[in-house]
């Protein structure tokens, strides 16, 4: 990969180093000319070729693509460019999904503002990581280099500034350190070192939500956030993951934080992503590649990180990076890994193979533009690709199966001294009625008449009946009761209830 010798097949006296810069000898290595970057010849090498029937004329391979030399490697001039960037992150305008951003490996951060494959331009240096452009003005842009140097620009991209204060300097950060906008706000971002920072100012400064969220290891260099997902139904719930396996989540935008990893593996989580439909189903996606462990991991969770379902199903055995859940259709999930791009159109059931053309290649980021349906993957290696999910939608449309007019989830936790929360998801608006019995079928509270909305709606029971008195320990039924077209439907589930100590 890096820090590799070549001897001109002619000339052993005529050495060439590849390394950060390129090295050449012309006397056996007792005297070096280094060449560094320039437009001909960009930083960090890695291959060299020589013609066969005229050595002096050499292909060198780096950071920028190919440059070529015809005169042994005294001059060079840079060869055609090749559709091989490197993407860590992509980004697409809100406003218009022609703008594609991304962050590359060592070409910093480019954009395109109109799709086009020859209109492309770099708006910042070093290695691009994350970009936001922030939704009420495309003008806004929010940039990252490695190590999460951050950067804000307030016209379009010509003009940065550095916009870290309030975020300690000494703090362990990642090389793709994360930085997410909240969905309902647009003066409201979250930052990770080996902790959370909030800006409620859109940058001017930040301020520290959490303590360590790494598991405390001062030794090595892992204990660093590595992915945070903010609800869009919920802006309170938050969701962290740090790449020596912990998961966190916040109901109260980060002033207090639960680990709920206890079940998961203990693996580098890659991405966090909450159902665009429901704060608290999220998806968290790990790799093991620094454990030497290719095996897929991605798990979903359906009461904010409290339990956890393996949904890794039939996918290859390779790291997975990436995930995005369909806006319109939420059991459709879009995966990104070391091999390609996977759908599944059941909830993570099965998985299989994502649309035509793409290269076997490392997709390390997905997003989607809800409003027009457009896919972009960010592959390491390959560029850009993008996918028009429109025909999907169309054909999911007639497959959708009929959603059962009342399911009711068992409270969590159970048993419980504090509270419970019942789970309840009702097909349609419909008149609901809960109630709390007990094993007599004596009526012990009435946690609920009115209207439910379409989808999940959740209750909460502190163990109290009618009149605000705890109940005696012991097994209770909450019963969930709708009427619909004249039809009465009833679903109960059971729950033990003790009082504290």
């Amino acid at each position: 990969y890096f820090s590799q010798v070549r001897v001109h097949p002619e000339d052993p006296d005529r050495v060439y180093v590849m390394d950060v810069a390129f090295m050449r000898s012309t006397d056996g290595g007792a005297s070096w000319a280094f060449e560094g970057s320039s437009d001909a010849l960009h930083l960090d090498h890695h291959a060299l070729a020589f013609a066969p029937d005229d050595p002096d004329y050499i292909i060198e391979g780096n950071d920028g693509g190919l440059s070529v030399s015809s005169n042994g490697g005294t001059t060079w001039k840079k060869g055609a460019d090749l559709p091989i960037t490197q993407f860590y992150e992509v980004a697409i305008d809100p406003g218009d999904p022609r703008r594609l951003y991304g962050g590359t490996q060592d070409n910093g951060t480019l954009r395109t503002r109109t799709g086009a494959i020859d209109d492309w331009d770099q708006i910042a240096g070093g290695d691009g990581f994350y970009v936001i452009i922030d939704p009420v003005d495309p003008d806004v842009l929010y940039v990252e280099l490695q190590n999460g140097s951050l950067f804000k620009s307030t016209d379009g991209g010509a003009r940065f500034l550095s916009v870290q204060q309030g975020i300690l300097p000494g703090e362990k950060r990642n090389w793709a350190t994360p930085v997410v906008m909240d969905p309902n706000n647009n003066q409201i971002l979250y930052y990770g070192t080996n902790r959370i920072y909030r800006t409620r100012n859109a940058a001017d400064f930040w301020v520290p939500l959490s303590e360590n969220l790494g598991k405390g290891n001062r030794f090595t260099l892992l204990g660093t956030v590595t992915s945070i997902a903010v609800a869009p139904t919920n802006s309170s719930i938050l969701y962290a993951g740090t790449d020596d396996g912990n998961v966190w989540v916040s109901d109260d935008a980060g002033l207090t934080w639960e680990n709920v990893s206890a079940w998961l593996p203990l693996r580098w989580v890659t991405r966090l992503v909450v159902d665009p439909a429901d704060a608290f189903t999220a998806y968290v996606t790990f790799s093991g590649l620094k454990w030497q462990s290719p095996q897929p991991h991605v798990f979903r969770t359906r009461d904010r990180g409290r339990t956890w379902q393996d949904i890794s199903a039939n996918l290859p055995d390779a790291p997975v990076n990436a995930l995005a859940v369909d806006p319109d259709f939420t059991d459709v999930l879009y995966l990104g890994n070391d091999v390609g791009a996977f759908v599944t159109l059941d909830a993570g059931q099965t998985w299989e193979p994502l649309g035509e053309g793409l290269p076997a290649v490392a997709v390390l980021d997905l997003k989607i533009h809800a409003p027009s349906r457009l896919l972009v993957a960010g592959t390491h290696g390959r560029s850009l690709y993008t996918l028009d999910l429109s025909p999907l939608k169309t054909s999911l449309i007639g497959q959708q199966p009929e959603q059962p007019l009342l399911t009711l989830e068992p409270g969590y936790p159970n048993p419980f001294s504090e509270t419970t929360t019942l789970q309840i998801r009702v097909g349609a608006p419909v008149p609901l009625r809960l109630d709390i019995f007990d094993l007599l079928g004596r009526r012990v509270r009435t946690l609920f008449v009115g209207a439910a909305h379409e989808g999940i709606n959740r209750f909460t029971w502190d163990g109290t009946d009618a009149a605000g008195i705890p109940v005696a320990d012991g097994l209770y039924l909450a019963q969930a009761q709708v009427l619909d077209a004249g039809v009465t439907k009833r679903k109960a589930v059971a729950m033990t209830f003790f009082k504290a100590p």
